[in-house]
């Protein structure tokens, strides 16, 4: 399973700014809880955002939906 995370913070932190670095993210399950405002990305994850890489067992992001429906990290 692999997906390019769009709901991640842009640089500098503002909610508003575009995206210079997406967060290309593969594991083996993704669980998309949208009640809770959250994916959790399971099995063996790899996340790689410009020269940044993670490996984790899982990992957890939050979200909540901005005016125009955009979706960003909380």
């Amino acid at each position: 399973l692999w997906a390019a995370v769009s709901l991640a913070s842009p640089d500098g932190g503002a909610p508003s700014a575009p995206l210079r670095h997406p967060i290309e993210v593969k594991a083996d399950r993704l669980q998309v809880q949208a009640k809770l405002g959250q994916a959790v990305w399971t099995g063996h994850v790899h996340a790689v955002r410009g020269e940044t890489q993670l490996q984790c067992d899982r990992m957890v992001a939050h979200y909540r939906r901005h005016h125009g429906g955009e979706a960003g990290l909380a």
